[in-house]
Parts: structure tokens; C-alpha cells; sequence
């Protein structure tokens, strides 16, 4: 099974994004807060990197507005 990782903003966005793509889940967890997106995405790559190519799905979500970012995973 893949991990899924991905970042956001706004919490809800997680619950509302996924249900859309028809991904279930369980336990999240999560990572942050990151001052930017592009350390949220940096967050992804290094833990990618971890975990070994081709065994991570990723997704952002966010409305790119001075908010900080989280980064979440799960299997």
C-alpha cells in the first residue's frame, strides 16, 4: 500500500479533498506548521526520500494565501 502525504492550509480542506478523489482514510498524521509552501513541499521530499521512490502518492491543497501550511500522511 501507498502512503499518501500531501500539504494544506485549512484542515477541512484535507476531509473535503480526498473524499472528492474517493480516497478513504484513518489516522492522519500530521506535520507543521511550515512559514511557506515550498518548505511544506520540501517537508514531502524529504520524507519521500526516506521512504524510498515510487511508494508515495502526493496531493497539495491550498488556497496559496499567507497562511501557513501542514503536511499530513497516512497509509
Amino acid at each position: 500500500m501507498k502512503v499518501q502525504m500531501g500539504i494544506f492550509q485549512e484542515k477541512e480542506q484535507i476531509n473535503t479533498y480526498l473524499a472528492s478523489k474517493g480516497i478513504g482514510h484513518n489516522d492522519i498524521v500530521e506535520a507543521g506548521p511550515f512559514p511557506s509552501r515550498l518548505q511544506a513541499m520540501e517537508w514531502m521530499d524529504f520524507v519521500e526520500k526516506k521512504l524510498g521512490s515510487g511508494e508515495v502518492e502526493r496531493h497539495a491543497v491550498g488556497y496559496m494565501n499567507q497562511a501557513p501550511w501542514y503536511g499530513f500522511a497516512f497509509e
